[in-house]
């Protein structure tokens, strides 16, 4: 199989998964997705309001489970569901 890839401009090829990853690119990447998380919770905030309980670490989707089931669940380490208690 011979691999081709044609592009005009430069950064076109971030994060190829055939290539040797770059730590420009991996920064880019953390960067994007801090501002896309940032952008995610204000969102949040500004629909759900008052109707959020707890911290903003209380309620980050890296803690929180779906609100059924056990609370050992996979990474879920809350047994209710995020900002209700």
């Amino acid at each position: 199989m011979e691999r081709r890839l044609h592009t005009a401009g430069a950064n076109k090829v971030r994060l190829d998964p055939f290539l040797p990853e770059k730590e420009e690119d991996v920064a880019w990447l953390k960067g994007m997705q801090g501002q896309l998380h940032e952008l995610f919770g204000e969102w949040v905030s500004s629909r759900r309001g008052g109707k959020l309980v707890g911290t903003a670490e209380d309620l980050s989707p890296a803690r929180c489970g779906p609100g059924r089931g056990p609370p050992s669940w996979a990474w879920w380490t809350v047994s209710a569901p995020c900002g209700r208690s």
